[in-house]
């Protein structure tokens, strides 16, 4: 059994979110409530208070991946309630999130593969999950005769999980932040940060 580490992934988004929001409040959309995406969402907790114990974090599950105007309204609705910055995490959904966002000139963070080319001026980067990396891993254990019938858990360490480029964003960004988001990076690599 192989998996992409869905809690450090949220790590990623809830560490960048609680770094660049101006209103210390942020916000997380799920689509259906299954053990990714409510890994996920914890993950982006635990990396929002990692950085600011008292942040205000908005976060709930649309129960779908494809209803695009449902989470579209959740996140305007966040939106109105002070968040500045929201991850969507709901597959084909979470467009909805990044259109609301367009439209409210706010932040948001792309999920599962670099989302910046869907609105380049509010995608401030995306938590990304690789497939390919996943894939590569099993064949070279397998090859190399290392294979066990265990589980694998790929993350941060094994550059199976990591945040898309800031593109746009690359000179806006303090380097402050982007020491910060390297740090915690390394510590999710070396096992510093865990899931309890």
């Amino acid at each position: 059994s192989v998996n992409l580490d869905n809690w450090q992934k949220g790590v990623l988004a809830g560490s960048v979110a609680a770094l660049l929001t101006e209103t210390n409040t942020i916000g997380y959309i799920g689509g259906q409530e299954i053990p990714p995406i409510k890994f996920t969402a914890e993950g982006f907790e635990t990396g929002a208070k990692y950085i600011n114990p008292d942040i205000n974090i908005l976060s709930t599950f649309t129960g779908s991946f494809d209803d695009v105007n449902k989470a579209k309204e959740v996140a305007l609705a966040m939106i109105s309630e002070g968040a500045d910055i929201i991850m969507a995490n709901a597959n084909q959904a979470g467009l909805g999130p990044i259109e609301a966002c367009q439209e409210k000139g706010i932040l948001s963070i792309g999920s599962n593969q670099d989302q910046n080319e869907i609105a380049p001026d509010t995608v401030v980067t995306s938590a990304i999950q690789s497939s390919p990396i996943l894939v590569k891993f099993l064949v070279e254990k397998v090859l190399m005769g290392e294979f066990e019938p265990k589980f694998y858990n790929l993350g941060v360490a094994e550059q199976a999980v990591y945040l898309a480029p800031w593109h746009g964003f690359e000179d806006k960004i303090p380097q402050e932040v982007k020491d910060k988001i390297a740090e915690i990076t390394a510590d999710l690599a070396a096992g510093k940060i865990v899931y309890e």
